[in-house]
């Protein structure tokens, strides 16, 4: 054969493969946008046996061997947690979610180990407490603590940490798991400022569970029998520590673990009543931080003071860390002298339900639940029973599923027909402007003519 016929014979099997792949492409692409319909339940027909649901699509990418792969499949499964409360079919597949999970964050890069680990937190929040939830924690805890301790990269050591302190929060495995928990999280103070503030954040989640027994009379290393009371002076003096850390965030962290460990424990409210049991009044007067009862939190609380006025700081700081300092010890000590009650938080939902957060320890949580969920906040809020049970509420059946995200696209259609922002409005103002410039163009044609026709006279 010619060279030229050579040449001729590739180039036509060169068009014939391009062609053959844009075919597959846009076949690949109408199977994708059927997927993200089904997503959301706005699909006709429905997916048939042998389509592959989104989070099924998305776990089969997490075998791949390539790492960039594996994280784009992660980055996935976090979104359909996040966004989308789809219990059945999590709670079928936990295993195999929490095996690959383990995997990632065991051999994964930094952005995987991040991934992973938020995805371990979502897996926690979407199980809900129950014994599949603590056999997560039990699974998990080791490779948490080892991921928040290694690697140089702060963001996958964050992660760890945070998604290690919501899942024994979920859990809720009792007070001996929970005091675990905490003695790891404490490790991690030495650890970068960012580690050490998820890591004080962490601890300040679950020390909102306890009660003031436990948190007065319970050591870590206790088998939950009996135990010694230095375990609050031990927990004063290293937060003590950390408020004399030179990074804005450790300080606010520590003084919110301070402010909460005070009412906690029972001092706001042990020279007030004879008994532990015992109602306070409204006519009683809250001990004063002065005098708590515990000289390591009258020091505590002194440094606090200092932080709210900016007194004792030898460092130079900028005017927005100033300010944040401020405001966050103000309301902490302004929390502490009214019993542990903050000022009202209201939370609303988007289907117009609504409920408030009026404790330290109930803000604690909020804080929480909602820096880690993120974007799809405002979807468990609404659908997951466990936030339900967190913060005593109950959402309307309007606000709750997907029915009621229809039916607010049902109701909300005619106002984006009338809006002025809709197709047709769109459409009758060009015409409208269409017709002006026509009528201020015949205007100005016919003024000419008459400039002409006079100027000819």
């Amino acid at each position: 054969m010619a060279p030229s016929a050579k040449k001729k014979a590739l180039r036509r099997a060169a068009r014939s493969d391009s062609a053959l792949c844009d075919d597959n492409a846009s076949q690949s692409s109408t199977v994708t946008g059927m997927v993200s319909l089904s997503e959301w339940g706005l699909a006709e027909g429905g997916a048939s046996d042998t389509e592959l649901t989104p989070l099924e699509a998305a776990v089969e990418i997490l075998y791949e061997k390539r790492g960039s792969t594996r994280e784009a499949g992660l980055e996935t499964l976090a979104t359909l947690l996040a966004c989308t409360y789809e219990f059945d079919e999590v709670y079928a597949k936990r295993g195999t979610l929490s095996s690959l999970f383990l995997s990632s964050l065991k051999r994964g890069g930094s952005t995987e180990v991040a991934q992973a680990a938020r995805c371990l937190g979502l897996l926690a929040v979407t199980l809900g407490a129950g014994s599949e939830c603590e056999e997560l924690l039990f699974s998990s805890m080791g490779a948490l603590v080892k991921a928040g301790k290694a690697g140089r990269a702060v963001e996958p050591r964050v992660g760890a940490v945070e998604a290690l302190s919501l899942t024994a929060f979920v859990a809720a495995a009792g007070p001996s798991v929970t005091l675990e928990v905490m003695h790891r999280l404490e490790g991690l103070r030495s650890c970068a400022p960012p580690v050490a503030a998820a890591a004080l954040r962490g601890w300040s989640l679950l020390l909102s569970t306890l009660t003031a027994h436990q948190v007065r009379h319970i050591n870590y290393d206790s088998d939950g029998e009996g135990g010694s009371s230095d375990g609050l002076e031990r927990r004063l003096t290293a937060l003590s520590k950390a408020l004399a850390s030179s990074d804005v965030g450790v300080r606010q962290a520590a003084g919110e673990g301070a402010a909460l460990l005070y009412n906690q424990s029972g001092l706001a409210t042990e020279q007030d009543s004879p008994s532990e049991s015992g109602p306070i009044t409204p006519a009683e007067p809250v001990t004063p931080p002065q005098a708590t009862g515990a000289p390591e939190m009258d020091d505590v609380m002194a440094r606090m003071r200092e932080l709210a006025t900016h007194r004792g700081d030898d460092m130079r700081r900028s005017k927005r860390d100033r300010s944040a300092l401020k405001t966050t010890f103000r309301d902490l000590i302004s929390s502490v002298e009214d019993g542990g009650r903050v000022a009202s938080t209201k939370v609303r939902l988007s289907g117009g339900d609504c409920f408030e957060v009026s404790s330290l320890g109930g803000l604690v949580q909020l804080n929480a639940i909602r820096r880690f969920l993120a974007e799809g906040f405002q979807c468990h809020l609404a659908a997951n029973p466990l936030l339900h049970q967190v913060f005593s509420f109950q959402p309307s059946g309007s606000a709750a599923g997907g029915a009621g995200f229809l039916a607010g696209i049902e109701e909300a259609a005619p106002r984006m027909v009338r809006s002025p922002s809709s197709a047709s409005a769109k459409a009758a103002t060009q015409k409208r402007g269409r017709a002006r410039r026509e009528s201020q163009l015949r205007k100005g044609m016919s003024y000419n003519d008459l400039a002409e026709e006079s100027g000819a006279w």
